[in-house]
């Protein structure tokens, strides 16, 4: 059914819709008002003068919502067919791909292959497998969540196919409702309104039959990918597997070493020169032994940003950031800190810096509760120190190399020392959302920090701190970064502005 050229006047004289049939686009630009302002000018019906005028706009701003909801689900529902179109011919290249490089043989990882040398320390190769182990956990959710999709595949043409009897039952009903002779005291206007919504719905319907059609006879095809995928899945957890067997056999080879030379049963032929040295490296194992047995993670990033003009206009800048974060498997510790100076001929324009430090508890692998202590001072904005402190509780997501990501909210007080304004002491509600990912094979990094506090009370006070960027790896650790900073404070110092924004390009290196 195609929407009717009444239909398509009043759509394209309220901007609702500007289309060439069958292709179909929204955009809800026009007001209620202005649909009922057109039909008065068509119709000027005595009727209509006679009915409320809010009654009226509510029963035409109602069938317009209705109307354009169905248009818009008709879009969605031909994008979506698109897309099921498109894997009747990709998937099956795709699963042709897959299946050839799994006809190759397995090659597991071997000691030689990952450069585990014997004199490699024992704290790196706790490391090395701690972090392994991250790989695997993150293998083993991506197989869970792909055999959960295998499944919802498997079971959605019993779903489909009643999908569609019922979108053709409803067609059939519309079809007899625009053929059944309406009320005669209605108003035209309403008439209309009410048909065109059907109308819309019908379009709706035919379009999800067309999609839903293309889902099941695409569905064979996509299951094979889906599966070949899988299958593909299960061979690379089979080599983190092996590279974490491999680490850990290691590591116990190291550990009973060291425990036979605490004991005095030194292989023949490595003889311990003095008991001096001795009992040097019985220190230096057991410090190795307390630092394994706590599962000491040590990570950080430093980054420095300078600009310095002379001649005409002498100018400096500089702008120093870093972070530190220490985990044990059942605590951790952050430490997040900032310092921006920058001078020009030999006037002071800005100085601030600011130290965000907070310890969390892990009560299972996710959650964590905990608590934060911060410092600020900004010169320029009147800020003589603001110290925030108090507890939170949080979730991580997900923690990797690969990806980080957590979301923390808590309660904290508050106290706001001004140079020239008056002191100021509150309690507000706190959140933080700290995240990163690695891009393409680790080509880049992308970062994202966000933290506020929002005071209780009529204060209402909003302060917010906002960073993102691209880290982009060099050599040796170091890396390149493009970064943009947005700091907000609602009731600022007077003369102050509320906004900050910074766009910094930074030189770092990443542990």
């Amino acid at each position: 059914m195609k929407v009717s050229s009444l239909m398509m006047v009043f759509l394209y004289c309220s901007g609702l819709l500007f289309l060439s049939v069958p292709a179909v686009a929204i955009e809800e630009s026009k007001p209620a008002e202005e649909i009922l302002d057109f039909q008065a000018a068509g119709d000027a019906s005595p009727a209509l003068a006679e009915e409320s005028t809010n009654d009226i706009k509510k029963i035409l701003t109602d069938y317009y919502k209705r109307t354009s909801n169905y248009l818009k689900n008709v879009e969605a529902y031909r994008k979506a067919a698109d897309s099921y179109e498109t894997s009747l011919e990709e998937a099956p290249l795709q699963t042709r791909k897959i299946r050839k490089k799994l006809a190759r043989p397995v090659e597991l990882p071997t000691t030689d292959s990952m450069e585990i040398a014997d004199d490699v320390p024992l704290p790196e190769i706790g490391q090395r497998l701690y972090k392994e182990r991250d790989v695997l956990d993150a293998e083993i959710q991506k197989l869970t969540e792909l055999s959960a999709k295998i499944r919802e595949t498997e079971s959605r043409l019993v779903e489909a196919r009643a999908r569609i009897d019922e979108a053709k039952s409803r067609i059939r009903e519309i079809n007899e409702t625009l053929k059944t002779r309406t009320d005669e005291d209605e108003l035209e206007a309403v008439t209309e309104a009410r048909n065109w919504a059907l109308e819309a719905e019908n379009l709706a319907l035919e379009a999800e039959i067309q999609m839903l059609e293309k889902e099941i006879s695409s569905q064979p095809v996509r299951l094979d990918l889906l599966r070949a995928q899988r299958d593909e899945l299960k061979r690379n957890l089979a080599r983190v597997q092996q590279r974490v067997t491999i680490l850990a056999e290691r590591m116990n080879q190291q550990i009973e070493s060291q425990v036979a030379l605490e004991e005095g049963a030194m292989p023949e032929g490595k003889q311990i020169a003095s008991n001096k040295e001795q009992s040097s490296l019985r220190k230096e194992l057991e410090k190795q032994r307390i630092r394994l047995a706590k599962k000491i993670d040590f990570t950080g990033n430093i980054s420095l940003a300078v600009k310095n003009q002379q001649g005409n206009t002498e100018k400096s800048e500089s702008e120093l950031d870093g972070e530190v974060d220490l985990r044990r498997k059942k605590d951790r510790f952050n430490i997040i800190g900032h310092l921006e100076n920058d001078r020009a001929q030999t006037v002071q324009t800005a100085y601030n810096w600011f130290l965000i430090s907070k310890y969390d508890y892990f009560v299972s692998k996710k959650l964590f509760y905990g608590a934060g202590l911060s410092f600020e001072q900004d010169e320029f904005a009147d800020l003589n120190m603001r110290i925030k402190l108090g507890p939170h509780v949080g979730y991580q997501f997900y923690e990797s190399r690969a990806m980080n990501l957590q979301l923390q909210g808590g309660i904290s007080m508050v106290s706001e020392d001004y140079i020239n304004n008056q002191d100021y002491e509150y309690t507000a509600a706190t959140w933080v959302l700290n995240f990163d990912k690695y891009y393409f094979d680790e080509l880049f990094q992308f970062y994202a920090y966000h933290s506020g506090l929002n005071q209780f009370g009529k204060g209402d006070k909003l302060v917010t701190k906002t960073w993102a960027g691209l880290r982009f790896p060099l050599i040796f650790k170091l890396f390149l970064a493009v970064e943009l900073k947005h700091e907000y404070d609602s009731q600022p110092a007077a003369g102050k502005l509320k906004l900050d924004t910074t766009q910094s390009l930074k030189i770092g290196y990443k542990w």
